[in-house]
């Protein structure tokens, strides 16, 4: 972020939030294969990432991508250790609890039920879908944005950091996403 403390940020720095949490929820609902990594590098985000220590694959080959599919798996789908990055999950140890019911239908009264076509058939409360919901509070309603992010997407942070210490993208996109997060919960509009 690019304000600090107590600044206030501008329209421009809330779109430009607003466009990272669709990126980080994106590459924390999808494993990056080589329709994700040309989709990346044509919208020229390539070098964006790498400023973050995100780097793409360079050759794509088979291996390297088999590679990254399971490292992805291991994080996001079936840790050995905790739980998929869901907050049902989380707070409730099931599915579709009262985190999934508040970000769905909070969803809806935004208009925005087609968030669910972007999320890749993650539930309502995947840390990934939650993340695209704060980019859309950010840009139509930011003073509810620090209010979104401490309900829904503070619960991912002790997650996260357990999972940042991996090698590779993956655990770089889990330290990119809690230093996110972090700065999501002091967001202050102008």
């Amino acid at each position: 972020m690019t304000a600090t403390d107590n600044e206030a940020l501008t329209r421009g720095e809330l779109s430009e939030l607003a466009a990272s949490a669709r990126l980080l929820g994106t590459l924390l609902q999808r494993e990056l294969d080589a329709e994700l990594v040309g989709a990346l590098r044509t919208a020229g985000l390539a070098p964006t990432l790498a400023g973050l220590g995100l780097h793409l694959p360079v050759e794509e080959s088979p291996a390297e991508l088999d590679d990254l599919a399971a490292a992805y798996f291991d994080a996001f789908v079936s840790p050995r250790h905790g739980h998929p990055p869901i907050q049902s999950l989380a707070e409730g140890g099931a599915y579709d609890g009262e985190p999934a019911r508040a970000v769905g239908d909070l969803a809806r009264q935004l208009g925005l039920e087609r968030l669910g076509e972007r999320a890749f058939g993650a539930p309502p409360d995947h840390l990934g879908s939650e993340l695209e919901l704060w980019a859309e509070i950010v840009e139509r309603a930011p003073a509810h944005a620090a209010e979104f992010a401490r309900a829904h997407l503070a619960w991912g942070l002790p997650l996260l950091h357990s999972r940042e210490a991996r090698a590779g993208f993956y655990g770089r996109l889990c330290a990119v996403t809690a230093a996110f997060i972090e700065a999501a919960l002091e967001v202050r509009p102008g």
